[in-house]
């Protein structure tokens, strides 16, 4: 008999760390004839559930294709068979002396507080794009053993994944950094991210989403980005890009105008010299603050620890403003002798000396 809830490589490889995870796999968004996904976007075209790994094995599609079915043919003998599972499973963890841990939308998108809230000595995770599930979460209403981390899509509202993020809570990201598996290429991912507006933006933390699927907070950390690579054909990675599904994590927007420019730039693999940032910045006709370049000091991530940054010319007050000397960006004590376009000095307190009453 096919079971409900099973494991697979990527939710066995949690199960070192004192959890045993096992999910329940549903054939994704409405290829079953059955829509499971309601809130899906673009990423039904792209579905990892479906279109990567073992899923893409026909038996392994009959089996999640067969569970669809059985949920909206015969719903009260599935429940009946979840329930059992959920208890084999329970007593196996207890067995063991692990944590059970477990995932019901593994290619799907329901509400199962109904469920878990039968379960409180049971953990359950999901991912999800339904953002009325968020608000359940963060007004005490959804089952406290039921942690969601909020999948980023291209319909996503900015403002509100930094409401998410700020209250403690976790969101997925896509990124379209290197991944062939079957040649041992796991690129590295961004140490973090700018999410948001100019105004409202923050740099948020990237785990790694791809080395086990444990997504609990206790083990994530909170307030942080899950990072995932992409894994669609690649030949469709450019055009999930340019709708906004995948970040590219080589794009600056967004930083040449972030106040916390220096931690977005940071933020990039070791070795990424701050001068290409910033040329980005000028060939992009981004303007970026004083205020902003000022904050790279210190931060220069680049393999020259004592690199000058030629952060000139800058946008200030509608005035062009030129630095001589540029800044050494490990001398943070360093006087630093601003002028203006006119020769003059520029106004005080744009100092990053150890004076700060200096002009």
């Amino acid at each position: 008999m096919t079971k409900l809830l099973t494991t697979n490589t990527k939710l066995a490889k949690s199960n070192g760390t004192g959890y045993l995870v096992v999910g329940m796999f549903l054939a994704p968004h409405n290829l079953s004839g059955h829509q499971v996904c309601p809130d899906a976007g673009l990423c039904a075209r792209f579905c990892v559930i479906w279109y990567a790994g073992f899923h893409v094995m026909p038996n392994v599609r009959d089996a999640m294709q067969w569970r669809t079915d059985l949920l909206f043919n015969n719903p009260d003998r599935f429940n009946r068979q979840l329930v059992y599972e959920l208890d084999v499973w329970k007593e196996r963890a207890e067995k063991e002396g692990l944590i059970l841990l477990i995932r019901l939308n593994g290619g799907s998108d329901l509400d199962w507080s109904w469920l878990v809230k039968q379960y409180p000595e049971i953990l359950f995770y999901d991912y999800t794009r339904v953002v009325s599930r968020l608000d359940q979460v963060r007004h005490g209403t959804w089952p406290e053993n039921y942690q969601l981390t909020y999948s980023i899509s291209e319909r996503s509202n900015w403002g509100k994944v930094n409401t998410w993020l700020r209250s403690g809570h976790n969101a997925a990201i896509i990124f379209n950094t290197a991944y062939t598996p079957t040649h041992g290429i796991y690129g590295d991912l961004p140490g973090s991210w700018w999410i948001g507006s100019q105004d409202d933006g923050q740099v948020w933390p990237v785990v790694d989403g791809d080395q086990d699927d444990n997504r609990l907070i206790e083990t994530d950390g909170s307030g942080v980005l899950v990072g995932l690579r992409f894994k669609g054909p690649r030949k469709d990675l450019d055009f999930a890009i340019d709708r906004g599904l995948v970040m590219d994590e080589n794009d600056w927007r967004g930083s040449c105008w972030a106040p916390e420019i220096g931690q977005a730039v940071s933020s990039k693999r070791a070795g990424q010299d701050v001068n290409d940032v910033l040329q980005a910045c000028r060939d992009s006709g981004d303007d970026y603050t004083l205020g902003a370049v000022l904050s790279l000091v210190g931060q220069d991530v680049s393999q020259d620890p004592g690199q000058v940054i030629d952060a000139g010319p800058l946008l200030l007050d509608d005035q062009d403003v030129g630095i001589s000397p540029n800044l050494v960006s490990q001398d943070v004590g360093q006087d630093v002798d601003w002028k203006c376009s006119n020769g003059t000095p520029c106004p005080a307190g744009q100092d990053v000396s150890q004076d700060p009453g200096q002009a």
